[in-house]
């Protein structure tokens, strides 16, 4: 087999690229010939097609198969039993009929965060909700964790967080017209996305519901004058080339210009840097104008004296959240297997840390265990620990919960930013860190779920 040489486009949160199949039925990645900053994730992709975790059938816990649904000792502990799909569909009809039953349809919450898939069609989260809907609804979410706090404070500043989040101003007007950018919690390069959407069938197979959402689409810009192929030209193509959209603009900008003439949607009509709004609500940890409310975890609390080092979970370099950690970029940049904790040579040397250690990072909720990195990047009192490592617990430990594979959600606390935003803050936590001394626990996360095979391994 001299496998399928030609290449297949597609498009991720990562950018677009193409696929080709391997002799031996993997696949290579190619960027898009005119990306000119390809993504290095992209080398996390082809990994992911045979990877050990990537289950071939359905499967339901052994537990929860023989005795029902129910609180159960051997959650995240027992095997798996594999199912063929229409048994598996039939237990999941029936626990839902079950729920609703009993419990009625705010019982049944409606999760599926959405960042698996990119596009229209295939997002997880609209397919999940439309078909919750056919059945009486759910209960939902509001927001997210990227940009929950954002969401729910702009419009009462500037009336709008739209227009912020997805009309900033241009990188060139930034370019030529700022001395210094001040960003909070960074501007990473890598959090490009296509922006989601989601139907259900109505009748029609996967490619109906392209054809049927291309040809809205190119109606809605052939109706602004552009030129567009139709759904077979653009088939055939394998991809077509938008209009390029003005290389300047500014936020806000007609308000700049004239804010009486073009006021923004906030009670005044202008930016409320202090919001009566937001006053009037009472909140103790959210007023309605900036004030400095001492957080719980900082170097300054008295809980430093314990937990003495500053940590910052920042998203990570080498994969987008948690996803494909599997891949090839994540996995090289691990420590002993483990991800890696960023600690000052200073706070290393106090502690009798060297570089390439395996550490526990721990504090009064947890523990992970990571690979030590020193670097004087960081200042003293600071260590850094990216999000994302996909969570291994070690049962029984007796220090407390411990992730063997490096994950901080261990380490940080589950509380919102404030009253009115309801926005995570697990970026930051009081920590100790020592050497790791004995044997290591061993890894699990990489392997197929017990009881269940991998995809590789299907008949």
């Amino acid at each position: 087999m001299d496998g399928d040489r030609r290449t297949f486009p597609t498009t991720s949160h990562w950018g677009a690229y193409g696929v080709r199949v391997d002799a031996d039925g993997g696949i290579t990645v190619v960027p898009h010939p005119d990306d000119p900053a390809p993504s290095p994730l992209l080398a996390n992709v082809p990994g992911g097609l045979r990877h050990p975790t990537r289950v071939a059938r359905p499967a339901v816990r052994r537990g929860w198969l023989e005795g029902g649904p129910g609180p159960a000792d051997g959650r995240g502990r027992e095997e798996f039993v594999e199912l063929d799909w229409d048994e598996a569909l039939d237990l999941l009809a029936a626990e839902l009929n079950r729920v609703r039953r009993e419990h009625g349809n705010e019982a049944i919450f409606g999760g599926s965060y959405g960042w698996a898939s990119a596009g229209r069609f295939h997002h997880a989260q609209s397919q999940l909700h439309r078909f919750l809907n056919t059945i009486g609804g759910f209960t939902g979410s509001r927001n997210s964790y990227s940009n929950g706090t954002s969401t729910v404070l702009l419009p009462h500043l500037v009336g709008s967080a739209d227009a912020v989040l997805r009309a900033a101003s241009s990188w060139p007007t930034i370019v030529e017209n700022t001395e210094l950018i001040v960003a909070f919690g960074g501007i990473p390069a890598k959090n490009v996305f296509v922006t989601p959407g989601g139907v259900f069938t109505q009748g029609r197979d996967a490619r109906g519901w392209l054809v049927h959402l291309y040809a809205g689409w190119r109606a809605d810009l052939v109706g602004r004058g552009i030129d567009v192929p139709t759904f077979e030209e653009f088939w055939a193509a394998g991809e077509y080339r938008l209009p390029a959209g003005p290389s300047h603009y500014t936020l806000f900008e007609r308000f700049r210009a004239d804010p009486d003439a073009n006021p923004l949607a906030t009670p005044s009509g202008r930016i409320e840097i202090v919001s009566a709004t937001v006053g009037s609500f009472g909140y103790p940890d959210c007023a309605g104008h900036p004030v400095w409310l001492e957080p719980t975890e900082w170097l300054g609390a008295p809980q430093a004296a314990v937990h003495p080092l500053h940590l910052i979970a920042n998203q990570p370099s080498t994969r987008l959240h948690s996803q494909l950690d599997g891949g090839a970029v994540s996995q090289a940049a691990k420590i002993a297997g483990r991800e890696a904790v960023r600690i000052h040579p200073t706070d290393a040397a106090a502690r009798g840390i060297a570089g390439g250690d395996v550490v526990r990072v721990f504090n009064e909720r947890g523990g992970c265990l990571a690979g030590a990195v020193l670097t004087d990047d960081l200042r003293p009192g600071v260590v850094q620990l990216p999000t994302g490592a996909w969570f291994d617990p070690l049962d029984d430990h007796p220090s407390g919960p411990l992730c063997v594979h490096g994950n901080p959600n261990v380490l940080t606390a589950d509380v919102p930013t404030s009253r009115l935003s309801q926005g995570c803050v697990g970026q930051h936590a009081l920590v100790e860190i020592k050497r790791w001394v004995g044997e290591l626990p061993p890894l699990t996360v990489a392997a197929s779920p017990p009881g269940t095979r991998p995809w590789s391994a299907r008949p």
